[in-house]
C-alpha cells in the first residue's frame, strides 16, 4: 500500500481501508479470510441505524447477536418514526444475513413504530399516521420488545425520527403549519416557528421518553436551511418562509424619523389597547436574564392557561425585565385576589430563573413579600442600615420597602369617579 493510495488531504476511500485492514492481518501472519472478532474499545460509540421491519423480520435477538458479533454494535437506531419512502429497498439493494429475503415492494409498511399517547398531545391539533391494523408488524410494539433484549446485551436504544414533507400525506392537520412562500402560496414542509409544530414535536419527544426505555434519539430532517432555502432552494421552488409566524420575528431597523415614530407608537400604545381588552389589569415588573426571557415567556403562558385567566405581556426584550399585564374584571367577586396569586407566581417565576423581582418600579407595599425570598436577611439588614445613615427618622416612604408592620392600604376595584357615577366603561 503506498502513500499515493491517500487523497490530498490524507483520507482513505473504503475500499483502500479495507485492503489495509487485510495488509495488517496479513503482516500479523493471519490468513486473509481468518475471521477477527470485532472488539469496540472501552467508551465507544458505536451505533447503527435500521429499518423497523427488518429486525422484526428477522428477530430482535437474531439480529442484535448479528450486528454485535460482526460490527461490536453497541447502539441500536431504529426509527420511530419514518416519515419517508426509504423503507423498501429493492432486493439487489439488500445485504445476505442468513435468512430469506423478502420482497417488500407489495408489503405496507406504517411509518410511525411506536404508540401515540393522546395526553400528550394537548397543545396541538396535530396527529401522528394512525397505523391501519393490515399494515406490516402492525400488532407488534417495536420499542417496548427491543428494551429488554438490548439491555441484556449492553446496548443502548435510540429512537430515529425522520422529518419530511412525506409528513403532509398523512399527519392530520399538517396543512395549518406548512411554511408560505414569497407568493404567499403554502407549500408542503412544515414551519419550525409556527407554535402548533413546534408543540407537535415537544409533544412526540415527552411521549417517546415517558413511554419507553431509551437512551436518546437522532433526529433526521431532509430540509434545507434557511440560507439556502431562500437564496438557492433545490427544487427551484419561490423561496420560504413568509408565513405570519416567520414574519413576527423579523429584525427591523428605523431608516427614517418617520419608522422611528411608528415603533415608539406601538410600544406608548400597548397598555391603553390591553384597555379595550380588559377593564382592569395588574401590571408586574420583573427581570430575568435576556438569554431566558424565551422560556419566562412560555412559563407565564402556561401559568395564564392554568389560571383560566389571560396575560399581555409587553417587555424591555432588550434588558430582560418584564412587563405582564394579568387581566380581570374588578366587578367580578374574587378576579382580583385571582389575578394577585397569578402575578405573585410570576414574580417567582423571575426569582427561580436567576432574575429580580423589579426592574425598574421598585418595591413597595406589593413586593416587599417577596423581598426575603430574593435576599438574605443579612442583605435585607445592611439595605435597613443604609436607609436609616441617609434617612435616621424614616421619612421617606414609611412603612413601604422594609417595613414589617402593616402599611397603608392598597385601593383596588373601580375609580372613586367610576364610584360616584361621574366617569362610565360603558
Amino acid at each position: 500500500m503506498s502513500p499515493t493510495d491517500e487523497g490530498a488531504d490524507g483520507t482513505l476511500d473504503r475500499r483502500a481501508f479495507m485492503e489495509r485492514l487485510a495488509g495488517f492481518a496479513v503482516a500479523a501472519g493471519l490468513p486473509r479470510d481468518a475471521p477477527v472478532p470485532p472488539t469496540a474499545p472501552a467508551g465507544t460509540f458505536n451505533g447503527i441505524q435500521m429499518g423497523p421491519h427488518t429486525i422484526l423480520d428477522e428477530g430482535i435477538e437474531r439480529t442484535l447477536d448479528l450486528i454485535a458479533g460482526t460490527a461490536a454494535v453497541n447502539a441500536v437506531m431504529p426509527y420511530s418514526h419514518a416519515y419517508n419512502a426509504g423503507l423498501v429497498k429493492p432486493l439487489s439493494a439488500r445485504a445476505d444475513h442468513g435468512m430469506p429475503l423478502t420482497d417488500n415492494a407489495r408489503r405496507r409498511f406504517p411509518l410511525v413504530w411506536v404508540r401515540t399517547h393522546e395526553q400528550y398531545y394537548k397543545d396541538t391539533t396535530l396527529r401522528h399516521q394512525a397505523v391501519a391494523p393490515d399494515q406490516e408488524h402492525a400488532g407488534r410494539d417495536l420499542f417496548a420488545e427491543l428494551a429488554g433484549p438490548a439491555r441484556a446485551r449492553g446496548m443502548k436504544v435510540y429512537a430515529r425520527i425522520l422529518e419530511s414533507s412525506a409528513m403532509s400525506r398523512v399527519v392530520a392537520n399538517y396543512a395549518t403549519v406548512v411554511t408560505r412562500d414569497v407568493n404567499d402560496r403554502p407549500t408542503t414542509t412544515a414551519c419550525w416557528n409556527h407554535p402548533q409544530y413546534v408543540a407537535f414535536w415537544a409533544a412526540t419527544v415527552e411521549d417517546l421518553f415517558r413511554s419507553y426505555d431509551l437512551d436518546g434519539l437522532q433526529w433526521g430532517a431532509e430540509r434545507m436551511g434557511p440560507l439556502m432555502n431562500v437564496i438557492s432552494p433545490w427544487n427551484n421552488d419561490p423561496p420560504a418562509c413568509f408565513c405570519e409566524h416567520c414574519r413576527a420575528r423579523e429584525f427591523r431597523v428605523a431608516r427614517s424619523a418617520e419608522e422611528r415614530d411608528l415603533l415608539w407608537k406601538g410600544r406608548k400604545s400597548a397598555f391603553s389597547a390591553v384597555g379595550r381588552l380588559s377593564p382592569d389589569f395588574i401590571v408586574q415588573d420583573g427581570v430575568v436574564p435576556r438569554a431566558r426571557l424565551g422560556e419566562a415567556l412560555a412559563a407565564i403562558e402556561a401559568m395564564s392557561r392554568k389560571h383560566g385567566i389571560r396575560v399581555a405581556n409587553v417587555f424591555h426584550a432588550g434588558d430582560g425585565n418584564l412587563h405582564p399585564l394579568i387581566l380581570y374584571d374588578g366587578r367580578e367577586a374574587g378576579a382580583h385576589d385571582r389575578a394577585e396569586v397569578l402575578a405573585a407566581e410570576i414574580i417567582r417565576l423571575c426569582i427561580g430563573l436567576g432574575g429580580s423581582i423589579t426592574g425598574e418600579h421598585g418595591v413597595g407595599l406589593e413586593k416587599r413579600q417577596f423581598l426575603r425570598e430574593m435576599y438574605s436577611e443579612a442583605d435585607i439588614d445592611c439595605m435597613r442600615r443604609l436607609r436609616l445613615a441617609m434617612d435616621p427618622t424614616e421619612l421617606a416612604n414609611r412603612g413601604k420597602k422594609l417595613s414589617d408592620a402593616a402599611a397603608g392600604g392598597m385601593s383596588h376595584g373601580l375609580h372613586p369617579l367610576e364610584r360616584a357615577g361621574i366617569i362610565s366603561r360603558a
